[in-house]
């Protein structure tokens, strides 16, 4: 098993940095799960595995949910 990770610190909380390959999934808590499923260029495909309770956000939609609330 290869890869790269690395724990950074940004703005006060811990950055886990990792790399995967197409295919490869990313495992967060006991019922998320995010997959590679396509790497174009600069573009990265994402594919989200959450159950509905959990929201699902892009960054900068996220950001303005926040600022809405």
């Amino acid at each position: 098993m290869g890869g790269f990770f690395a724990i950074l610190l940004e703005r006060g909380k811990n950055l886990l940095v990792l790399s995967r390959r197409r295919d490869q999934t990313l495992v967060i808590g006991d019922n998320v799960e995010v997959t590679v499923l396509e790497i174009k260029g600069g573009q990265v495909r994402l594919g989200i595995s959450a159950p509905k309770a959990v929201p699902v956000h892009r960054g900068e939609i996220h950001a303005k949910v926040i600022e809405e609330s």
